[in-house]
């Protein structure tokens, strides 16, 4: 009777930790930390968004958005933000949208005020955004840069330079 008592006993204790291993925010998709850097004719460029793009089966696109100095830090979706990428090979895309609202200051107004300052400064409509880079940066079949490959236990830091020719 004893034993039984202690075997269950030690069950639930095995089963708690498990299940408190499960909480403690550990990767589940086995993602690795991805960064870098991204510049256009040798210079850092902001608002650049990263995009990498699994070229076989098993990962997950990843995305993030370059800072002041060009650097990003990749997230997988649904996972936690700068979460990396899965290992593997993947292609990259780059965009960076133009944004049709620059200089429009809302601050103060309620939402009809806006609507009557938008359709006062684009009576025409809004005009669509778009991509201050080269175009062929865009599309993945297209883009020069060589896929690049995720790999644990090594340092995913890569460097992309961007030419305006």
């Amino acid at each position: 009777m004893n034993k039984s008592i202690t075997n269950i006993a030690l069950f639930f204790a095995v089963a708690g930790l498990l299940v408190l291993q499960g909480c403690s925010g550990g990767n589940s998709l086995g993602t690795v930390n991805v960064s870098g850097t991204v510049t256009l004719d040798g210079t850092p460029v902001a608002g650049v968004n990263v995009s990498f793009i699994p070229t076989g089966s098993g990962g997950r696109d990843g995305y993030g958005v370059t800072n002041a100095q060009g650097r990003f830090v990749l997230t997988t979706p649904g996972a936690e933000v700068g979460s990396g990428l899965i290992p593997g090979e993947y292609s990259v895309t780059f965009t960076k949208m133009s944004n049709p609202l620059e200089g429009v200051d809302t601050t103060g107004m309620d939402s009809d005020e806006i609507d009557r300052e938008m359709a006062r400064r684009f009576p025409r409509g809004l005009p669509s955004a778009e991509n201050l880079l080269p175009e062929k940066y865009a599309n993945r079949n297209a883009t020069p840069i060589e896929p690049v490959t995720v790999e644990r236990g090594k340092r995913n830091d890569f460097t992309f330079n961007l030419s305006s020719e």
